[in-house]
């Protein structure tokens, strides 16, 4: 597992800030002071799940075995989601943020090669006619 790191200049993001961003749409790193778009990583959605399961089990098992301390049951219930809350910032994806122009200028060059392509094709068909 690693923290987050910036896709234009490859610093990390420290930990409290990972923290802090998740629930933020941009980053703006602190070196480059590039923009970045935040997504979280869909593995994130299955360590829920284990730590929900863990708890739910915990839980079982003192029914099953009628502990009577209740404060041990709520402490070990609680610590796999405690666990899980501090495991997020590691589930933090920055990718490179496209401005409009940006998507604007690589359209342009794709519709050029793409002009270039079907103009060498037409040039290689019209030399098969010709011959």
């Amino acid at each position: 597992m690693k923290l987050a790191t910036c896709p234009y200049c490859g610093k990390k993001v420290p930990y409290f800030r990972a923290f802090v961003i998740k629930s933020k749409c941009d980053y703006v790193c602190s070196s480059c002071k590039r923009e970045s778009k935040i997504s979280v990583s869909q593995k994130l959605k299955k360590v829920f799940l284990a730590a929900l399961l863990i708890s739910l089990l915990i839980i079982i098992i003192n029914m099953i075995f009628q502990s009577t301390d209740n404060i041990t049951l709520v402490a070990l219930s609680f610590l796999p989601m405690v666990l899980f809350y501090l495991l997020i910032p590691f589930y933090i994806k920055l990718k490179p943020y496209l401005k409009y122009r940006d998507v604007v200028c690589e359209r342009l060059k794709t519709l050029e090669q793409t002009k270039k392509q079907e103009r060498a094709q037409r040039r290689a068909a019209n030399k098969r006619k010709s011959r």
